[in-house]
Parts: C-alpha cells; structure tokens; sequence
C-alpha cells in the first residue's frame, strides 16, 4: 500500500474521530445491511446476519448497500449509475425517517463513511488478493484495477460516488 493511501486513511480516521457520538445519531448499528443480508416482504425489512454489528453512526447502515450495489466493479448491478444510487439511498432514507430522526448533519457524514466502507473493504481485498480473486471469480487485473482506483480516490480525496446525501 502506498504511503500516501495509509495517510489518506489515517486521515479519514482522524476527521471521524472528531464526529458527534452523541444518541440519535450514534448507537448500535448492523453494518454489513446488503441484498444477501435482509429479506423484503410485507411492505417490511427484516435483517438478520448480526455478526459485524458495532457501535457506529447510524447512516453508516444506510450507505453499506451502495458499496457492493452501485460501486464495487466485481459485484455491482451491471449499468448502475450514479443516480440510480442516490435513487435508491433516497429510498432508506425515506424509510429509515418513517420509525428514527435524521438530520442534515447526520446525513454530512454519508461521504466519509462510504469512504471508511471503501477503505474497509480495501484492507480485506489487499490482506488476501489472490484468495479474492478466487472467492470473487474475477481476474487479477481486474481486482488490481479497483485497488487502484480505491488508491486513486483516497489520495485525491475524489468522491467514492458522485451523491450529494445532504439533499435527502
């Protein structure tokens, strides 16, 4: 990993660390939410696969799904734009303020955590390449391409994906 990626990183980490944990906007969170981990029926979620539940900021479980949904090149929707993630974001974000409160500042820090989701997935991707290529059925070239784009945006400060989250 390149020195200026372990700064940028360290760096996300540090302007989390600053971020409110006050209750309403951090507490107990789920934080793997994506399609093989819910079941949608009855006009209800239900979510199940609790062993990466954590203390965290509560929007962190509503950008979890963009990651692998709408940006990871081995297992997004195929033709998945940008807009059709802040689509579907505005969608947990209309359901989630059905039963909680979500504030503007709440919804400031969607960026930073997609981010930390990105580096997250970064570290587990760099730790075990060739057993990723693997388990993910796609070529070397191909993981070593999105490895270095995650570089790439994290040394650049580039957004992971173009979405004004605010505007929810």
């Amino acid at each position: 990993m390149p020195d200026a990626a372990l700064d940028a990183i360290e760096a996300v980490f540090a302007r989390l660390r600053a971020q409110t944990t006050q209750p309403g906007a951090f507490g107990l969170i789920h934080s793997d939410i994506y399609a093989d981990n819910f079941f949608y029926g009855d006009g209800q979620v239900r979510l199940f696969d609790f062993d990466q539940a954590c203390y965290g900021w509560y929007v962190y479980d509503l950008i979890c799904p963009l990651y692998p949904h709408y940006i990871s090149p081995v297992a997004k929707i195929p033709g998945a734009t940008a807009a059709d993630a802040a689509a579907f974001f505005g969608h947990l974000v209309a359901g989630y303020r059905q039963t909680h409160v979500l504030t503007t500042e709440q919804l400031g820090l969607a960026d930073e955590l997609l981010r930390l989701k990105e580096i997250f997935v970064y570290l587990i991707l760099v730790e075990k390449f060739d057993q990723w290529v693997t388990t993910l059925g796609t070529s070397p070239e191909t993981l070593r391409g999105m490895l270095d784009t995650v570089e790439q945006r994290l040394i650049t400060g580039a957004p992971v994906l173009d979405v004004d989250f605010t505007r929810f």
